[in-house]
């Protein structure tokens, strides 16, 4: 079992009213294969957060916290290791409610806030300039995450929030990640439409060139209003074909979205791609 060293004071084991004196809960956000989110608000001060509960039996991987020796879900941890890094969702709590067994994140909200999926139906379309901010945020944020030992693993326009006045984002739901290295990963429990075509025909992928995968998808989607594949096979074979974009933002999906990973963009050139310098983003990043 991996170990981590995060602050004690994030975990608490207590019961259900622990939460019901602490936070008023009003609504459903969403709910997946894993968990259920709740709007709520923080009895004592009126602040807006939001509550992730997940069932024990849903939890595949726990880490050992090494002070208190207490195992906590793997998706907690990873969000607790990137706490501080720019665009990542501010992590509360983790309350662990042994009656219910079930696991509680509490997590901020910020009501400005709407997932990426949800921006994009609304909007049809994103202009480049704006898909070209979100993503330079995107990157260094993936990057932090890469310095503090974490691969989220699941880049999805589910898995961003975004401010729908500054255009501000963060990087929610950690589930499916792991701790990151430079090697090879031989497990993926990311969304299917998103993963590359090495871990569909070969079982296994480097965490770059996943993300630089998924990069090319979100922007594609971004762009055109629509993912760019609808199955793995369409993943393994379908054509490409963008005619909605600038022949700087084509030149960025195709080259992130390579099949051949060797010839796939690398993550850390993205953002001196000739798109990001045309908007005046590029900016200077370490490996």
């Amino acid at each position: 079992m991996n170990h981590s060293k995060f602050s004690k004071k994030l975990v608490v084991k207590s019961t259900v009213k622990y939460i019901q004196n602490k936070y008023a809960i009003y609504g459903k956000i969403g709910e997946g294969g894993f968990g259920k989110v709740f709007k709520s608000t923080k009895i004592s001060n009126g602040k807006s957060v939001a509550l992730k509960f997940v069932a024990k039996d849903k939890i595949s991987e726990y880490c050992l916290h090494e002070e208190t020796q207490q195992k906590i879900p793997m998706e907690a941890v990873l969000l607790a290791e990137c706490q501080g890094i720019p665009g990542v969702i501010k992590l509360l709590e983790i309350v662990e409610l042994e009656e219910f067994q079930v696991w509680c994140f509490v997590m901020e909200r910020n009501p400005n806030f709407i997932d990426l999926f949800d921006y994009i139906n609304r909007c049809s379309q994103i202009s480049e300039e704006t898909a070209v901010f979100i993503l330079t945020q995107l990157i260094h944020t993936l990057i932090g995450c890469h310095k503090a030992g974490v691969a989220h693993r699941d880049i999805k326009d589910e898995n961003i929030l975004i401010d729908v006045d500054t255009k501000e984002i963060k990087l929610i739901d950690f589930g499916s990640g792991h701790y990151y290295h430079d090697g090879e990963y031989f497990d993926f429990n990311g969304t299917s439409i998103y993963s590359p075509p090495e871990w569909i025909k070969d079982k296994h992928y480097f965490v770059k060139e996943l993300e630089s995968w998924s990069i090319g998808a979100l922007l594609y989607n971004m762009i055109t209003g629509d993912g760019p594949f609808k199955n793995e096979n369409e993943i393994l074979l379908a054509p490409i074909s963008i005619d909605s974009a600038s022949a700087e933002c084509r030149d960025l999906i195709l080259s992130c979205l390579c099949r051949d990973r060797e010839n796939r963009m690398d993550l850390d050139k993205i953002l001196c791609h000739k798109l990001f310098q045309k908007y005046h983003m590029s900016i200077g990043i370490d490996a």
